[in-house]
């Protein structure tokens, strides 16, 4: 038997988008109904899934693995703000609270529950 997170929770919806985003940067609302990438320390509500026609996939909530840049994360309740990548970097009160349930500092990526 595994260990599997894929599916806990997850909630997407659809957004204009100000932008092409590519899929797996994080996103923030920047306007009614639309969303663009991130800027570097900013708080995410979530992460693109597909961007085409200028609508945005975005998942909102749930299980996400995403790269990390800078510190390795802890374990536990975190937050997490967007890197100048489009993945996350350790947050400060003013990021997204995460709760982290594994790193990976090899491959620098952190699994988490938003």
């Amino acid at each position: 038997m595994t260990v599997s997170l894929n599916g806990y929770n997850e909630q997407a919806a659809t957004f204009l988008s100000a932008a092409q985003i590519s899929k797996g940067k994080s996103v923030k609302l920047s306007a009614n109904m639309t969303v663009s990438e991130t800027a570097n320390g900013n708080a995410f509500i979530g992460f693109c899934l597909d961007c085409k026609d200028g609508i945005a996939t975005v998942q909102l909530s749930g299980h996400y693995r995403a790269a990390y840049s800078g510190t390795a994360p802890t374990l536990g309740k975190i937050y997490l703000a967007a890197d100048s990548a489009g993945g996350v970097k350790v947050g400060d009160s003013t990021g997204t609270s995460c709760l982290a349930v594994s790193v990976d500092t090899v491959n620098k990526t952190v699994d988490f529950i938003f």
